[in-house]
């Protein structure tokens, strides 16, 4: 056991070891029916400042439940604050590039069902600064346009009587690693 006041070198560190882990939960069950991407209600945001401009941030993030109904898609992803206040940092690229970026629990659209899952991703990210704290946060995307409602932490049957199935955690872990 190492005493609070031993330090462990940097050249004792290899390529990869976490150097710190930082979390965000959200234990509620929260509801939106903002058009359009906007921050995830209620989810904290988590704030990390790296000790090396070349580390990288391995981002996780996970919707213990989260679901749209008639024709609602949720899809959710995260952004960062540096250099600017929504900065994407999952981009996507490919031949839906002008679609929102992030991650779906369904595709498609079904405008007599419900859309129920929990969601779980990670990446790398390389936001290049030190010595600044970075506030990594949780959006969401109302496929819909605003007339039907995004739940998250929750699984409902939308039959009225809004049958309860259950309810999760969401989280957003950030861990510094080193490069």
């Amino acid at each position: 056991t190492l005493g609070g006041s031993v330090v462990v070198p940097d050249t004792c560190l290899a390529n990869g070891h976490i150097l710190q882990v930082v979390t965000a939960e959200l234990t509620t069950i929260q509801s939106s029916t903002t058009n359009g991407w906007s921050d995830m209600t209620g989810m904290p945001t988590a704030s990390i400042t790296l000790s090396d401009a070349s580390n990288k941030v391995l981002v996780w993030w996970l919707c213990g439940g989260i679901q749209g109904y008639s024709g609602n898609t949720p899809v959710t992803r995260v952004v960062r604050d540096y250099p600017s206040s929504d900065t994407i940092t999952t981009i996507n690229t490919g031949t839906y590039a002008a679609m929102p970026a992030g991650m779906s629990i369904s595709p498609g659209y079904n405008p007599s069902s419900e859309n129920c899952g929990a969601q779980a991703n990670c990446f790398l990210d390389n936001p290049a600064v030190s010595g600044t704290a970075i506030v990594y946060k949780m959006q969401w995307w109302n496929r819909s346009g605003g007339t039907e409602t995004n739940t998250v932490n929750a699984f409902y049957a939308w039959n009225g009587s809004y049958d309860y199935y259950g309810a999760g955690i969401t989280t957003l872990m950030l861990m510094e690693l080193k490069a």
